[in-house]
């Protein structure tokens, strides 16, 4: 008989069972060979026995046929067997199959510095930053969120954050303001005021991201010095058209020039005054009048002058608060109206104030100072000794002529006071004032 089954097992105990089987129905099947050869050695004698042999084949018959009995009940109970394993289903064998673990690059950067992890699917961030040694607090920004699962390559970034104080000084603009100033012509324009910066005292809190600023809030500030806005005068003036020379007559030049009177009243004098001059209007020579003759009555005599100018009837200059700074000669003495006893001219107009920075020179060459004042040279030559009042009380005292300008050598006003500080330029405004010239 054919093998009935050939296997290749491996030493499982299913193998090990089946191979049992197997060899039980090997064995069932060589009994059933036998038993069919001894059967047919049986039969091969089929003449008419003695009766010896009859007997003798008659026992064997009977030992055959209760042999045949147990062999056929054997023969069918191994194909039974038989055909209950052939029928029966082999299982199949397969080989063990382990799926594998994906794993992920993760490049982790901190601190300028990269560094890259093979990780397991479903590794969360923060155990990447763990495993790659990374410190970090609540400031720092990360660019996932630390419960993140990784399941694809990926870059994990961490940005330091810093909180920083900075103390600083600050400087504050200053604005321009404009006014009107009917002292200048129309298009003209005048720095009155000059601006000047503040300062302040700023304290900031600053963010910053990996070293960079990317923020800042201001904690406090503390202004030390307020700015200064900065003024200026827009001319509003019309300007005034000069007649020629020629055609001068007294009504135009009243309105170019400032009255030029001369102190001495006497007849000789009136008889002085050149071909074309001209006196002012009544109400503006009526106190000078009155004053021109109580100094001619005191100058009658030279007793009396000498009586008169004395320390116990007149005020010298310096006692009165002046603008200034000028040491007052010696004799300049003023009567009960503030008006110098001695003088040669009076000139009345407007007048106006002006600054600049110290050690400038002025047209004549010298340093500006508080007393010298801007003139037209035509008019009050350079050098002129002054005494200026203003109509409102005001005094800028005694003066010199040492400097000159457009304004006043246009007529537009008939002197410009120098000042040191652009605060009283302002103050001091346009103002009316009465010049008087001094003696040499």
């Amino acid at each position: 008989m054919k093998d009935i089954v050939s296997l290749t097992v491996n030493e499982t105990d299913a193998a090990a069972a089946r191979k049992r089987k197997i060899r039980n129905l090997s064995a069932a099947a060589g009994i059933f060979a036998v038993l069919c050869i001894t059967a047919a050695a049986a039969a091969v004698n089929t003449s008419e026995p003695d009766i010896d042999t009859y007997v003798t084949e008659t026992a064997v018959t009977e030992e055959v046929t209760e042999t045949t009995a147990e062999t056929e009940a054997v023969t069918e109970a191994a194909e039974e067997a038989v055909a209950e394993a052939m029928t029966e289903t082999v299982p199949e064998i397969k080989e063990a199959y382990v799926e594998p673990v994906k794993a992920y690059t993760a490049w982790v950067t901190a601190d300028g510095v990269t560094v890259s992890l093979q990780l397991e699917e479903g590794t969360a961030v923060s155990e990447a930053l763990e495993q790659a040694g990374i410190v970090y607090d609540d400031n720092d920004i990360i660019n996932y969120e630390l419960d993140t699962e990784i399941n694809c390559d990926i870059d994990i970034s961490v940005s330091r954050v810093d909180y920083v104080k900075q103390t600083k000084r600050q400087t504050l603009a200053f604005e321009t303001e404009y006014c009107e100033d009917d002292n200048l012509p129309v298009g003209e324009t005048a720095l009155m005021v000059e601006g000047q910066k503040g300062e302040a005292i700023v304290e900031t809190l600053i963010k910053k991201v990996d070293g960079e600023a990317v923020g800042s809030k201001i904690l406090s500030r503390e202004i030390t010095a307020e700015p200064v806005n900065e003024l200026i005068a827009n001319g509003t003036m019309e300007e005034i058209e000069y007649p020629e020379e020629e055609n001068v007559n007294e009504e135009q030049y009243a309105e170019a020039v400032a009255v030029n009177v001369l102190a001495d009243n006497t007849d000789d004098a009136m008889e002085d005054i050149p071909e074309g001059e001209f006196y002012p209007e009544e109400e503006d020579i009526a106190d000078e009048s009155e004053a021109d003759e109580e100094y001619a009555v005191e100058a009658a005599s030279e007793e009396s002058e000498e009586a008169e100018i004395s320390v116990e009837n007149y005020t010298h200059a310096s006692e009165v608060s002046s603008v200034s700074m000028f040491e007052v000669p010696e004799d300049l003495y003023l009567d009960e109206n503030g008006v110098p006893v001695n003088y040669t001219q009076v000139l009345s107009g407007k007048s106006c104030a002006y600054t600049a920075e110290e050690g400038a020179l002025m047209s004549t060459g010298k340093t500006v100072d508080q007393g010298y004042v801007a003139v037209n040279p035509d008019i009050i030559p350079y050098g002129s000794k002054l005494y200026i009042v203003a109509d409102d009380g005001e005094v800028y005292g005694y003066a010199i002529a040492a400097d000159t300008g457009g304004s006043v050598r246009k007529n537009h006003i008939i002197v410009d006071l120098f000042m040191w500080s652009y605060d009283d330029c302002i103050q001091w405004g346009a103002k009316n004032v009465t010049i008087y010239v001094l003696p040499e």
